[in-house]
């Protein structure tokens, strides 16, 4: 294969003209690299772009513990480190022939981009436009690997969203991705279980953690028998959970079988105390119990992030006065909550 059709073969010089090639060949130079060479070095300004003409060239990424890993290889015909080129960035890899073998470089040594746009501003000009286009083709290929059906961005989202805990949704799905999805009308349950620090203090963490735990399986079976809405672990062991296109009644409902079953969720947890003087032994006595507040998002008129405050506090007010309640937000004199 000759130079020139190396160079036609090239993505950057694919489409230009003949002319354009002829003068990118007389400033291109071929250059040999014995076995081993070290083309470039990371963190060295890209000075060229590549096109193998013989041999085989490896790409090299050195890890934290000082180890060389392969990431690439090229051989005849293929071209590299274009990208790092056009943009004059730094090489973020090292170079090295893993044979012995020939490159074409562009430009040669004696040039520079900045000489070479002075000569011919025309053909440089569409050297960038040319790149500019391989960009583009790439964020388009790009944008629909990440479609949120692909599975692997499936994988991640769950990874980036869910509680490990509970497998509830975490507080960042509902920052992040709730408010584009909500529907109206919506309702909105949020839900803190009473006495959780004496929980912790008498049985230890371990116990709340478990709690918590089937408190999550039990949201999720709830929202799966419904099937539409979200359950999420907002912090620690507040929840909250969406309804989409549910009303008062429904939420009531909701909140009433909720608040039955944490009631029965290890309805006694025992542990023994240290023995009475009779040797006799007496236990603590732990029943699970939660503060329910209940928010309505009617229609998006109304501000989805002051139903969630208004119904947040309420709950809060709820639990400070003892809890074991379900409360409705009520309607203000506008129509909307507080």
């Amino acid at each position: 294969m000759t130079d020139r059709e190396l160079l036609k073969r090239s993505i950057l010089f694919e489409t230009l003209s003949d002319n354009d090639i002829d003068f990118i060949l007389t400033k291109t130079e071929e250059k040999i690299y014995p076995v081993n060479t070290v083309l470039f070095q990371k963190g060295s300004m890209a000075l060229h772009f590549f096109i193998v003409k013989s041999g085989k060239v490896i790409l090299v990424q050195t890890d934290e513990d000082q180890k060389k890993r392969e990431i690439a290889h090229f051989s005849t015909g293929d071209s590299f480190s274009e990208c790092e080129f056009v943009t004059s960035s730094l090489h973020m890899v090292e170079a090295i022939a893993s044979k012995n073998c020939t490159c074409l470089e562009f430009p040669a040594l004696a040039h520079t981009m900045e000489s070479l746009t002075l000569e011919r501003p025309q053909t440089i000009s569409r050297l960038y436009l040319r790149y500019l286009y391989i960009l583009s083709e790439r964020l388009r290929s790009i944008h629909s690997l990440i479609s949120e059906n692909t599975p692997w961005v499936k994988y991640l989202q769950e990874q980036v969203y869910t509680d490990k805990l509970t497998g509830l949704y975490n507080k960042m799905y509902l920052d992040e991705k709730i408010p584009g999805l909500l529907s109206p009308p919506v309702t909105l349950i949020i839900i803190k279980p009473d006495r959780f620090k004496e929980l912790n203090d008498i049985f230890g963490h371990k116990a709340g953690d478990i709690v918590m735990a089937r408190l999550g399986d039990l949201y999720l079976e709830e929202i799966k028998k419904l099937q539409k809405g979200w359950a999420i672990r907002l912090r620690s062991n507040e929840t909250a959970l969406l309804l989409q296109k549910s009303n008062k009644e429904e939420a009531l409902s909701m909140a009433n079988t909720l608040s039955r079953a944490i009631k029965d969720i290890s309805p006694v947890i025992r542990r023994a105390t240290p023995e009475k003087s009779s040797g006799d032994k007496v236990e603590n006595t732990y029943k699970l119990s939660a503060s329910i507040a209940i928010g309505l998002y009617e229609n998006k008129q109304i501000d989805w992030h002051r139903i969630f405050s208004a119904t947040y506090q309420l709950m809060k007010k709820t639990w400070s006065e003892g809890g074991n309640e379900i409360r409705m937000l009520q309607p203000d004199k506008d129509g909307s909550q507080v």
